[in-house]
């Protein structure tokens, strides 16, 4: 049976993760030091960092940002699966690192094409010097991907936001942004921005009159109950995460994203990604 077209099609996600993949800036990018709490994993209180589960922070390794460092005592992951299918994980940091906290989207965006793209930014504490941002949309949500694992196509579940503009151009992740994250509206540092997603992998599309690059990022609203629960077991501190919504009035949210649906579909396409390690 074939997929909704908003579907992703992965054809190179199964890269050992020993495979060091080019180190380069978000394509349209621009640096910065505004996104202190971003880097190779987003910091949301003083301990805990989010980022993306194929990102191979260990136990014992040391984690860094803009704001200092500390070890890593504990690491959660999302489920299992293949790369890039529950790509979600949590740190617990040995020692603070103290930081502004960072309020979370709480609003859960519906699958498919938007009618009106969404205002993000994405940030990577990995790839520009020190640090870089690029201003881009929401374009659709994504739920489900077609992946070849071992020879065998099957079709796993995803919650990811998608982003490129008309043209398929910049900006867009690539090898090296993973676990990196994606604001809420075009901003330029996180100070009152909310995050909503965690880079996890390149789109490329590929149709007719011509492809180009995109990005998927896990959305965080879809995992509040993970993130939330996450944290509350781990009893070596008392530390929750903020979550906000863009639209305070649940009966005013419910109109705003049903406005975002588009009749009809986007038209036939495949795309291929890679983590965006």
């Amino acid at each position: 049976m074939p997929l909704p077209r908003q579907a992703a099609k992965l054809l190179l996600c199964c890269l050992p993760l020993t495979v060091a993949l080019p180190a380069a800036a978000i394509v349209g990018g621009e640096p910065t030091t505004a996104f202190g709490q971003v880097s190779n994993g987003v910091q949301i209180t003083d301990n805990w960092v989010l980022t993306a589960r194929h990102v191979g922070i260990k136990v014992g390794d040391t984690f860094a940002d803009g704001y200092g460092s500390a070890i890593v005592g504990a690491r959660y992951e999302l489920g299992s699966g293949p790369t890039l299918v529950n790509d979600l994980a949590l740190l617990r940091l040995t020692t603070p690192i103290a930081a502004p906290a960072l309020s979370l989207l709480s609003d859960l965006l519906p699958v498919g094409p938007l009618a009106s793209p969404l205002a993000v930014t994405i940030a990577t504490g990995r790839n520009q010097t020190p640090r870089g941002y690029g201003q881009t949309r929401i374009a659709e949500v994504a739920d489900q991907v077609e992946l070849d694992v071992g020879g065998v196509l099957g079709t796993y579940a995803v919650n990811w936001l998608v982003t490129y503009d008309a043209a398929h151009g910049a900006p867009y992740v690539q090898g090296g942004d993973s676990g990196g994250g994606l604001f809420l509206g075009h901003v330029t540092d996180s100070a009152g921005a909310a995050l909503m997603g965690i880079t996890s992998a390149q789109v490329q599309f590929d149709e007719a009159g011509g492809g180009g690059f995109g990005s998927a990022f896990v959305q965080l609203a879809a995992y509040r109950s993970w993130i939330d629960e996450t944290m509350r077991l781990d009893t070596t501190d008392s530390q929750t995460v903020r979550w906000v919504s863009a639209v305070p009035e649940p009966a005013t949210l419910s109109m705003w994203l049903a406005g975002l649906l588009v009749a009809g579909g986007m038209g036939a396409r495949r795309r291929t990604a890679t983590r965006a390690r």
